[in-house]
């Protein structure tokens, strides 16, 4: 995980033009977000103020401001308001440094951003009564022109009623489940999830480091290959004898030469040195051509011609 920067590590590494961008995207983006907040009221009446979205920032100092504002606070210190609630606008117009807006961000080293909260989340956690909710969502709905018949009406309860039962089968709540029932069925499976995204995180690091180690030992493979051929030519020691035939095997199929040209050349090259040192003239060159087409500029290329013309 990246270390949190401030505020004052952020602009001096981006500048004051990403800066500027960075500032006026995230108005744009809450702006839009505050003027169709009624639109989307009956799904999503809270928002959650989120910090250090950017950088690292005072918490405890914006935590001061939320509360001398009359925020409130929920599970283990979350800001969480309805989007109707004045606390908003208070937030840009009480302290010195404010935009005057009632959205993100709130002033210059500012980088909080705004997290929807759905009705049965906010209801349970008590941002938000029912009697609210219902208030400002009938007031905020758009009126339908034209009536809906008894027919229609029975229509759209049984489809509401097969979406919830489709629902529940692709691992939703049971149809018919409370808010509170439905709040704790997502809270579990954002839990899951968040032990699932752990648990693949932990695997992916595990093959990373097992493959480091891997790669990082054949390497080190192939250096130990050519020293030991380059000191000691004889391979009458059959232990000896079988230890290099073992090494240049793993050394000419390995995976981890695919991309370093130089080195499958260099595998191929010890390879044709055992074949020199038991004999093998034939073989010894063909693995001398097989190194030049991988690496022509290869220092074996009399070796080959001669083995050539003994052939």
């Amino acid at each position: 995980m990246q270390t949190p920067i401030s505020y004052a590590e952020w602009r001096a590494h981006w500048g004051d033009e990403r800066w500027a961008e960075t500032i006026e995207s995230t108005r744009q983006f809450h702006e839009r977000k505050w003027e169709q907040r009624s639109e989307f009221l009956s799904m999503h009446p809270a928002w959650e103020l989120r910090l250090n979205v950017y950088w690292d920032e005072s918490e405890p100092e914006w935590r001061d401001r939320w509360s001398s504002c009359g925020g409130r606070f929920f599970e283990n210190g979350r800001m969480l308001a309805a989007k109707w609630d004045p606390i908003w606008e208070k937030l840009s117009a009480t302290f010195y440094d404010g935009y005057g807006r009632p959205y993100p961000p709130y002033a210059d080293y500012c980088s909080a951003g705004w997290l929807e909260i759905d009705a049965d989340e906010a209801i349970v956690l008590g941002v938000i009564t029912e009697e609210e909710f219902q208030t400002h969502t009938s007031a905020s709905a758009t009126q339908i022109a034209t009536p809906i018949s008894d027919e229609m009406r029975e229509e759209l309860k049984q489809l509401a009623c097969d979406l919830e039962v489709e629902i529940h089968a692709m691992g939703g709540p049971k149809p018919g489940a409370t808010r509170e029932e439905r709040f704790l069925h997502n809270r579990a499976r954002q839990k899951e999830s968040l032990e699932k995204m752990q648990r693949d995180f932990e695997e992916r690091s595990r093959e990373d480091d097992r493959v480091r180690i891997e790669k990082d030992a054949v390497f080190r493979l192939m250096e130990a290959v050519e020293d030991s051929l380059n000191n000691q030519p004889d391979v009458s020691d059959p232990t000896r004898l079988q230890w290099l035939a073992d090494s240049v095997k793993t050394l000419t199929e390995t995976p981890y030469f695919d991309s370093y040209e130089n080195w499958r050349a260099r595998a191929w090259v010890a390879a044709a040195d055992l074949h020199r040192s038991v004999g093998d003239a034939k073989s010894e060159l063909e693995c001398l051509e097989f190194a030049l087409s991988i690496n022509a500029k290869l220092p074996v290329k009399r070796r080959a011609k001669a083995l050539r013309d003994v052939s």
